[in-house]
């Protein structure tokens, strides 16, 4: 078949082989112009190919993949405008890959392995996590722009933030409730009962309707150690009176009996 070959040594040849048309080169790059001196494709022997927009330079393959310049816009119309990657390939964000997103072939992955911050930063009404594709019926959790951030567990309302504090639906189970002087534990749809300490006194204080009641097959009042009882409630039995954790007072079924000696004062 003819070729058309150009050069002293003849190192830019155009022919067809009688299936495809080739242009090859054998020295040095290959260059394809838009215009004199303004190249769109550069080919380099055994290395990168080029393509360029006016002249500077988009997008190079390299040994592992390719590396564009500027910005990577995918048209809807070409290929569903889809980045696919499989299982473990990652994307990298960041200069020194500080974010990852990647799917392990059982979980997702969004991770920050760099020094700084994960934002997530809307510029809408909320950021909401969800499951199944569905607000409706699979929310978890809901962060409300400039009001409440809400809880769920198994789409039902756990625990939702407010402006002087949060509301919890449910029981709530901790450790331990540390609560500074003055601040209360208020029972009772009234606030009825109030549990704090002024800063001087511990307070048990029923601030609303009925009595306050406390019950026990068998109630003690006793010293900060409770080592000592001071006062003790036995279901169908006695109620003591003690000094120093010995009974001086004790009701009986006919009355009282006394401990020590009776000292009338008046």
């Amino acid at each position: 078949w003819g070729r058309i070959k150009v050069g002293t040594g003849e190192d830019l040849q155009i022919y067809h082989d009688g299936t495809s048309s080739i242009i090859s080169n054998t020295t040095g790059n290959l260059y394809i112009e838009a215009k004199s001196g303004e190249t769109a494709i550069q080919i380099i022997p055994d290395g990168a190919v080029d393509l360029r927009y006016d002249g500077s330079k988009k997008l190079e393959t390299t040994s592992a993949g390719v590396e564009v310049t500027g910005i990577l816009d995918f048209d809807s119309s070409i290929s569903g405008g889809t980045i696919k990657l499989q299982d473990d390939q990652k994307l990298f964000l960041g200069s020194e890959d500080d974010l990852k997103i990647y799917h392990t072939g059982d979980e997702s992955w969004i991770r920050d392995v760099g020094t700084s911050n994960l934002y997530l930063d809307t510029n809408g009404d909320r950021i909401s996590l969800i499951s199944d594709g569905s607000e409706g019926n699979g929310s978890m959790a809901k962060f409300n722009k400039d009001a409440a951030v809400v809880l769920y567990y198994d789409n039902a309302t756990k625990l939702d933030t407010q402006s002087w504090g949060v509301d919890v639906n449910g029981t709530l189970r901790t450790d331990e409730l540390d609560l500074a002087d003055n601040h209360k534990i208020m029972v009772g749809s009234g606030d009825d009962l109030e549990i704090y300490h002024s800063g001087t006194h511990s307070i048990i204080k029923d601030a609303g309707t009925g009595n306050l009641q406390i019950a026990g097959s068998l109630v003690q009042i006793t010293n900060e150690a409770i080592t000592e009882s001071g006062l003790v409630f036995t279901e169908n039995g006695a109620v003591d009176l003690r000094y120093d954790s010995a009974v001086k007072l004790e009701t009986t079924s006919n009355g009282i009996s006394v401990t020590g000696s009776v000292i009338p004062t008046g």
